[in-house]
C-alpha cells in the first residue's frame, strides 16, 4: 500500500489545479488536441479549465492508484469526452462513475459513506482503500478530493490547497462534508 500511496500523492502533486505550472494543464491540452478540438488551447485556457477538473483528476487518481485503470490522464479525459461522460466545456462528469470506469475495464462495486461520524470513528472504513470525497467548496459549488484509508486514519491529498497526505478530520469539517465514494 505504501507504494500505491506514494504514486497517488505524486500524481496529485503534479496535477495541482492552481500551481504556477501543472501537469494537469498539459494533460488537458493534449487530450483536447487528440480530440481535434477546433482550436489549440493556450496555457491560459488550460489553466482556466483545470480549475474545473477536480472531479476528473481525483476520480482518475483514485482509480489508477487502486490498480483499476492504467491509462494516462490525457487518455482518461479524451475517452470521457468522446463518450459524453465528461462535458468538454468544463470537465463536469455527467456519466455514472461506475459505468464510466467500466469503459476502462474497471468493473467494481462502489459504496458511498455519507455520515461524517465515520471519518471521526472509522469503524466501517476498509483498510488500505482509496476514496473520492465530495465537499462544499470554500467558494461556491462542490470540490472533489482523493483520499485513502490506512493505519486507521483517513487521509486526503488535494489538487487544490488543502495539502498532500493530510488527515481529513484536520481540514474538512462536518458542515462541508458531503460524501466519500469507495473505489477499488
Amino acid at each position: 500500500m505504501e507504494t500505491r500511496i506514494k504514486l497517488f500523492n505524486n500524481i496529485i502533486s503534479r496535477n495541482n489545479q492552481y500551481a504556477k505550472k501543472s501537469s494537469l494543464w498539459f494533460s488537458i491540452q493534449e487530450a483536447y488536441t487528440l480530440l481535434k478540438t477546433p482550436q489549440y488551447l493556450n496555457e491560459e485556457e488550460c489553466r482556466s479549465l483545470a480549475e474545473e477538473f477536480c472531479n476528473v483528476i481525483s476520480l482518475y487518481v483514485v482509480a489508477f492508484a487502486s490498480g483499476g485503470i492504467s491509462v494516462s490522464v490525457e487518455e482518461f479525459i479524451k475517452v470521457g469526452i468522446n463518450s459524453n461522460s465528461i462535458r468538454r466545456r468544463d470537465g463536469f462528469i455527467r456519466a455514472n462513475k461506475k459505468v464510466f470506469l467500466k469503459m476502462f475495464g474497471f468493473d467494481i462495486d462502489m459504496e458511498y459513506v455519507e455520515n461524517y461520524e465515520n471519518i471521526e470513528n472509522p469503524d466501517i472504513m476498509e483498510e488500505d482503500t482509496f476514496y473520492q470525497m465530495k465537499i462544499k467548496s470554500r467558494g461556491s459549488g462542490w470540490h472533489f478530493i482523493g483520499c485513502f484509508f490506512t493505519g486507521g486514519v483517513l487521509y486526503l491529498s488535494d489538487t487544490s490547497n488543502r495539502g498532500i497526505n493530510v488527515r481529513v478530520k484536520d481540514v474538512v469539517d462536518k458542515k462541508h462534508f458531503r460524501w466519500l465514494l469507495k473505489i477499488g
